[in-house]
């Protein structure tokens, strides 16, 4: 199997998701270049990045795109991802 379809079969498995009390409707796995040779890792994305649809949006996002660009780096050649696709809304996830 090719990684495109790999990552299609992620992608539709953490939408598909329903296995904690986390579990939203929209839930965001990434943004950036996914063969990118730096990758960002956040904790979860903001009900913010829900409403933007992008992770890394609002104020951390423009945090993290000014730093990569203090170091000469494009934010769109940098994979962002989050260790919990789904808005925590401030609880702790288990």
């Amino acid at each position: 199997m090719d990684t495109f379809n790999q990552w299609m079969i992620l992608k539709d498995e953490v939408n598909a998701c329903k296995g904690c009390y986390l579990t939203s409707e929209k839930k965001l796995l990434d943004r950036g270049k996914r063969d990118a040779r730096i990758m960002v890792v956040g904790d979860a994305p903001t009900l913010e990045d829900v409403k933007e649809n992008r992770i890394f949006s609002g104020n951390t996002g423009k945090y993290l795109d000014g730093m990569l660009k203090l170091v000469d780096i494009e934010p769109e050649d940098v994979y962002v991802t989050a260790l919990v696709n789904c808005p925590t809304n401030g609880k702790v996830p288990k």
